[in-house]
């Protein structure tokens, strides 16, 4: 059941994407530092898209791989916290008969 929803939604998605690219079939001119090209505007649309994507997909891995560091570090804190506690607990009290 599960596969067949996959099919139809990833079916929407692409038929979608064909009105898309059929709708904006225009050609548009693209400038950029070096000089300009001409490309449909479907296409520029798209990799615009892809394009934040990518960037937006590795802002959040450089976060993400921060983050993964701090709890690394965290973590070995509470090791060393957590058996200097336990070597705290198993010492015996001074004065005690």
């Amino acid at each position: 059941m599960a596969r067949i929803i996959k099919f139809v939604v990833l079916l929407i998605v692409f038929v979608i994407g064909l009105v898309f690219a059929l709708l904006n079939a225009q050609s548009v001119q693209i400038n950029y530092h070096f000089g300009s090209t001409e490309a449909p505007m479907s296409l520029v649309v798209v990799l615009a898209l892809v394009l934040g994507a990518v960037l937006g997909m590795m802002v959040s891995l450089a976060i993400l791989m921060k983050t993964k560091r701090q709890v690394s570090s965290l973590r070995k804190t509470v090791n060393v916290t957590e058996r200097e506690l336990a070597s705290l607990r198993a010492m015996p009290i001074k004065g005690q008969p």
